[in-house]
């Protein structure tokens, strides 16, 4: 068991307390599944603790393109532990493939503890769109949220923008602005500035783009190998 032991920490970030929140930061291969589940098993019963496990499990419950040795550890573990799966709120995959062949699947979720759920009946899963990624952020969330600024994102795409490298150039130029945490910051304002502006040139929003990439894998997915979908997508 030690080695599977050494294997699930690498895999997963753990929080103790009065529960404990497994995160499986990496997916797991296929062919590790019944080893990680097992010691999961163990680890689980050892603690006596609601959890929470939440990742990319690298694998679907049913229907679809499965391993299915892996389908079934997954789906005897979820029982064994009496854990919970949610519905999922947003799309019904949260993996998308494009290309020659099509593909699209459910391979991230939580699992819930009972428990949990009777501390916070409100609790659902949903899945948030999944923008250049080919998996979709899967968050638990409850009635009640709170709304907090923005963290800043820099881009790598934007330093093939000629008028933005220019820009940061010529912030970090200015004699009048001393030390790099200055500089960062300067950058971070005229970045905000420059995104702001290129906005309004464009006529399509980035949340338009996202709700029209959505709907167009949906329909792909419905709808086969679809050349015209794939052109536009």
């Amino acid at each position: 068991m030690s080695g599977a032991w050494e294997e699930m920490k690498n895999s997963c970030v753990s929080r103790g307390g009065d529960k404990s929140f497994f995160s499986l930061k990496r997916k797991i291969l296929p062919s590790r599944i019944v080893v990680l589940v097992g010691t999961l098993i163990h680890y689980h019963l050892e603690l006596g603790l609601p959890v929470i496990i939440g990742g990319d499990f690298n694998t679907v419950k049913c229907g679809g393109p499965a391993n299915v040795p892996a389908m079934l550890v997954l789906v005897e573990f979820i029982q064994t532990s009496n854990l919970v799966d949610l519905p999922l709120e947003g799309n019904c995959f949260t993996w998308f493939i494009g290309g020659e062949s099509v593909t699209a699947s459910r391979l991230d979720r939580f699992l819930i503890s009972p428990e949990v759920l009777l501390s916070c009946p409100n609790l659902a899963q949903s899945s948030l769109p999944r923008s250049l990624s080919d998996h979709n952020p899967v968050i638990l969330k409850t009635q009640e949220q709170v709304i907090s600024p923005k963290s800043f994102k820099w881009f790598t795409h934007w330093s093939d923008d000629r008028e933005y490298v220019e820009m940061v150039k010529s912030v970090c130029g200015t004699h009048s602005i001393k030390g790099i945490c200055n500089k960062l910051r300067e950058v971070k304002s005229a970045t905000n500035v420059w995104v702001s502006n290129t906005r309004e040139k464009d006529t399509e929003s980035w949340p338009d783009i996202e709700s029209r990439l959505q709907a167009l894998e949906a329909s792909l997915v419905a709808n086969g190998n679809c050349h015209r979908i794939k052109t536009e997508i």
